[in-house]
């Protein structure tokens, strides 16, 4: 008599798979997102400290407008009670040294009895502006700030304070030795350091900044 075979039920069941692979990859996928990550912290907080320490070194100007009274005229200095005594005022001379000799033979001034009195700008338009501003110190002329003398005394400050920094007295020496032109200063890193810093409305290269 033949064996009895009976039939076994078939099922819809697929064989296991290993899902190993996959969660490695997705592992693998994970650690290099927070890799990424981690760079682009250190990246931002390195531009972060970075700004801080540009900001540091980035200056300001002093106060180049501050306007100092330096004295006051009394009557003895004029001397007004002297018979002899004339006063000169003359105003906007804006450099013109030989016409003011000119004025001042004129007036056949005597140094000895007559005292002159500036009225402001003898500085800037004219020819001998620097000249004539020396003279003015040298010989002890009194007088008031003019508009024009308040520009290049403006200048002058900001010179000296560049100067007061590290290699700014370099900076400015081929400044006016016309080795740096004033479109190529703004190049240099002294300058960058100095944060671009006078007053937009200041003329760079002009008469004011000439004289001073």
């Amino acid at each position: 008599m033949p064996p009895n075979y009976t039939q076994l039920p078939t099922t819809n069941r697929q064989p296991p798979t290993d899902d190993r692979p996959k969660q490695l990859e997705d592992d693998e996928s994970f650690a290099l997102k927070k890799i990424f990550l981690y760079i682009g912290l250190i990246v931002l907080l390195f531009f972060v400290w970075l700004g801080f320490e540009l900001f540091e070194h980035l200056e300001e100007p002093p106060d180049l407008s501050n306007y100092v009274d330096l004295q006051t005229l009394d009557a003895a200095k004029l001397d007004l009670d002297n018979p002899h005594r004339r006063i000169v005022m003359v105003g906007d001379l804006h450099g013109m040294m030989h016409s003011f000799d000119n004025l001042l033979d004129v007036l056949r001034y005597n140094s000895t009895n007559d005292l002159i009195i500036h009225l402001g700008d003898i500085t800037a338009k004219g020819p001998h502006s620097a000249e004539l501003a020396a003279r003015f110190a040298k010989e002890g002329v009194l007088g008031v700030r003019g508009n024009n003398d308040q520009k290049v005394i403006e200048w002058y400050g900001w010179f000296e304070w560049v100067k007061s920094h590290e290699n700014g007295d370099l900076f400015l020496h081929a400044l006016f030795k016309q080795q740096i032109t004033p479109s190529q200063a703004k190049s240099q890193k002294l300058w960058k350091t100095l944060k671009y810093s006078y007053p937009k409305d200041w003329d760079w290269g002009g008469d004011h900044w000439n004289v001073a």
